[in-house]
């Protein structure tokens, strides 16, 4: 699914909800003209999760990749990788890490440099394969595609392809409406106080 915005006003609002907003103030961002967010449930796999710790619901298998990509900056490419093992204990992290690297083989050849170092592009691949190493079950992304040249957007939207096709079930959100990705997509347009 892709919600595609209308206005940067409150645009990840929404992804705030699901992900556990943690203060009052984030809360107060996500009402809308129907009610609060919090008058209202959200339920992911049979569990009201609304109430719960951004910890606690990432525990489920929700993860998300915020517009800012959340790299540790200082950490190379390799570090931020397994930081995205991190709580893992089973047999498939080598495995994992090695299907990162071979869907974004750029990676490969800058895991010894700083997250930093890289370019818009690789960040948002450095960002997306630790994600993916954080098994989700739901990955959200807010504007994968923002600022990237065309040709990476499309390497990007690939990858993601991929991942979906291993069962994982993505949720993005773009102002793009042509970068559809090539799976299906239901797609929202929303709007300051509501959505169409």
């Amino acid at each position: 699914m892709a919600s595609l915005w209308k206005s940067r006003r409150g645009k990840s609002s929404p992804s705030w909800v699901p992900t556990g907003p943690k203060d009052h103030a984030a809360q107060n961002h996500c009402r809308t003209a129907e009610g609060s967010a919090e008058k209202r449930t959200i339920e992911f796999n049979g569990r009201l999760i609304q109430r719960l710790s951004p910890e606690r619901i990432s525990s489920f298998g929700i993860v998300y990749v915020p517009e800012d990509r959340g790299l540790f900056r200082e950490l190379t490419v390799r570090e931020n990788l397994e930081l995205g093992c991190w709580g893992r204990s089973d047999k498939g992290i080598e495995a994992d890490m090695n299907y990162v690297m071979d869907l974004f083989p750029i990676l490969k050849e800058r895991r010894n440099q700083q997250a930093e170092t890289l370019s818009g592009g690789e960040q948002q691949m450095l960002a997306i394969a630790r994600a993916f190493l954080r098994k989700p079950k739901l990955l959200m992304l807010d504007e994968p595609s923002l600022g990237l040249a065309p040709l990476i957007a499309r390497n990007v939207c690939d990858a993601l392809v991929k991942i979906s096709n291993l069962g994982t079930t993505i949720l993005l959100w773009s102002k793009m409406r042509s970068w559809r990705c090539g799976f299906p997509i239901t797609a929202t347009s929303w709007r300051p106080g509501g959505s169409s």
